[in-house]
């Protein structure tokens, strides 16, 4: 089996964070295993082409940048305008390629993938609506008709690929409600696992600190744009912080990182919250390790709901209990008050007294955050979407 993924802009396999990148790189590294020679072809400032670990990793050049999506409705059309030529570059790859399936997280090359797609009947396009739902955030705020253009393309999305990658059962039910009277086939919409990549996190799990420390580390490792909204988390903690300094905050990553420069500085907040740019993956679990408390951040947005980051299944497999701020009631807060794995913060929310419970009750949501990864259904490794394609195409060729 041949296997093509579209990145989104920025992939980098040797820095790939925790969150949707690393999902990508751990079903990468597992097709390669399989001897599938997967390919990875993604927006980036220049064209170049290298091979990975088994697999290749294609730059396509573009001219989007990823902040003029936040506008609205003409930002969109422009970007789509500068980015035809993507369209021919992509149709090429796919041609010379052959790839049995298409991978994809929604992206403007997702939107290019799906209109020449009637030209490869024999290529089969699945992505994880995940991505799209926390794209889409950045655009459903900009007014009604960009409210409109988001679910015309996330309706598009899901009816032209011939299938959508969940994993809640909830988010499927959701997409039927919405969209099954428009032609969406619930046989389309496929409930799988995380493709996190658990093997390699439990390899790096830390020792459990058991004395107290000084000071307490919170830690953020990911992408830092529109859908995380970080400011607003950090005015939550505002007050807190002013008082508390013993509490530390460290952002690794990129996105708005700009932006959210700016707001520590004019808020004076360098001696609490510290940023860092982006590592090699396997550099990644020494430094949450290194933490106390791992940091799972979503703008409270309606069409986050039903989001869960994947950096909160590789936090949890690393034992770290959980501080996390996003949509009320969504599926984010239901699995942290489930799993007993950490603390859910609100707008309202007394921070302080919430931050002494995460630290006075660390050592027990620690213990639940691995037997939480062990022992449910919906943590597995990226092994299970690979056995699942393989498994798909297999059904479908005979």
């Amino acid at each position: 089996m041949k296997v093509m993924f579209l990145a989104q802009r920025g992939f980098n396999p040797r820095a790939a964070l925790l969150g949707g990148f690393s999902s990508v790189l751990a079903i990468y590294r597992q097709f390669a295993k399989g001897g599938h020679q997967p390919i990875v072809v993604a927006p980036a400032d220049r064209d170049e082409e290298e091979k990975f670990e088994g697999g290749r990793i294609i730059s396509v050049k573009d001219t989007f940048e990823t902040k003029a999506v936040y506008k609205g409705v003409l930002t969109i059309a422009s970007g789509l305008i500068q980015n035809l030529g993507s369209i021919f570059k992509l149709e090429k790859f796919i041609r010379q390629e052959k790839p049995d399936l298409v991978i994809f997280q929604p992206s403007f090359l997702a939107l290019a993938a799906m209109l020449i797609k009637p030209l490869f009947q024999n290529t089969k396009f699945i992505f994880r609506h995940e991505d799209l739902i926390a794209n889409l955030a950045g655009v459903r705020r900009a007014g009604r008709i960009s409210k409109f253009l988001a679910s015309f393309l996330e309706w598009y999305l899901c009816f032209f690929s011939d299938y959508v990658f969940t994993t809640q059962k909830s988010q499927k039910e959701g997409l039927m409600q919405q969209y099954g009277k428009f032609g969406l086939a619930r046989s389309k919409i496929i409930v799988l696992p995380y493709t996190v990549n658990l093997a390699f996190l439990a390899s790096k799990k830390g020792k459990v600190k058991t004395n107290a420390p000084t000071a307490y580390t919170f830690i953020y490792v990911g992408g830092m744009g529109y859908r995380q909204d970080i400011p607003s988390f950090l005015s939550l903690l505002l007050p807190t912080l002013r008082k508390r300094k013993d509490l530390k905050f460290l952002f690794v990553g990129k996105g708005l990182d700009n932006d959210l420069l700016a707001y520590i500085r004019e808020n004076k907040l360098e001696g609490s919250v510290e940023l860092r740019p982006p590592v090699n993956y396997n550099a990644v679990p020494n430094l949450i390790n290194a933490a106390d408390f791992g940091l799972v951040i979503l703008k409270n947005d309606k069409g986050l709901e039903y989001s869960i980051p994947s950096k909160f299944i590789e936090y949890l497999a690393l034992g770290k209990p959980v501080l996390a701020y996003g949509p009320p009631g969504g599926e984010l807060e239901k699995a942290i008050v489930e799993g007993k794995v950490g603390v859910f913060l609100r707008k309202g929310s007394d921070v302080e007294k919430e931050i002494e419970m995460l630290v006075r009750n660390s050592r027990s949501f620690s213990d639940n955050s691995s037997k939480a990864v062990s022992e449910s259904n919906v943590f597995k490794t990226a092994d299970v979407f690979v056995d699942y394609c393989e498994a798909l195409l297999e059904s479908l060729q005979r």
